[in-house]
């Protein structure tokens, strides 16, 4: 059959639940959140309710908890959760003020079997900075809730393109990065408090996932 576009604008990402494939979750730019019920044949907004002057990232930092179906977490400079796959109102704020000062998420990881172990990406914006990228790799072990963050040691400076744990091993993190010169690909056994790079062989291009 014919595709059909179901949603307009920049599409960004998309993911499906992992027990229930009825439940989609797509987003377009500027964390615009859809979720569908019905495999996709329809969507409705499950955007969560930042305010005008929270900056964003144009393509925007939500991810679904590995361990609940019903878990979003989603974030402009604060993350926002909601336990209800983006149900209009079930959405709230985790925290009070932002978590890297003016740079944005980017990137949400949460740890399969461990829904409390959460890590944080967040990038400046090269616009402001000259290019130059501010932004930090942040470890929750409250479930990304309140001011508890611990900054990772030990990453590149370039912008950190991906955060993958292991599937069985928690404490083991993968973290890519684009950008030209110094690492681009680093690994954690700490559950990302502690980096070190990896694939010494790599060429130097950007590594994107």
């Amino acid at each position: 059959k014919d595709w059909v576009k179901v949603i307009g604008g920049d599409g960004m990402t998309t993911a499906i639940a992992y027990d229930n494939d009825q439940q989609v979750l797509a987003s377009i730019q500027d964390l615009v959140l859809q979720r569908s019920l019905n495999r996709g044949l329809d969507f409705s907004d499950a955007t969560p309710p930042l305010p005008l002057e929270e900056l964003r990232a144009f393509n925007g930092a939500a991810t679904l908890d590995p361990n609940n179906s019903d878990r979003i977490l989603a974030g402009g400079q604060r993350l926002y959760r909601t336990e209800a796959f983006g149900e209009e109102g079930s959405w709230e704020v985790l925290q009070t003020d932002p978590i890297d000062g003016d740079n944005i998420i980017t990137r949400i990881e949460i740890a399969p079997g461990n829904s409390q172990r959460v890590i944080v990406v967040t990038s400046s914006d090269p616009i402001l900075t000259g290019g130059v990228n501010t932004g930090k790799l942040f470890v929750s072990n409250t479930g990304g809730e309140g001011t508890n963050w611990q900054t990772a040691k030990g990453l590149g400076d370039n912008y950190c393109t991906a955060v993958a744990f292991h599937p069985t091993t928690n404490d083991t993190v993968m973290a890519t990065f684009g950008g030209f010169g110094g690492p681009h690909l680093y690994r954690s056994v700490d559950a990302g408090l502690n980096w070190e790079a990896w694939g010494a062989d790599l060429p130097d291009i950007p590594v994107n996932s």
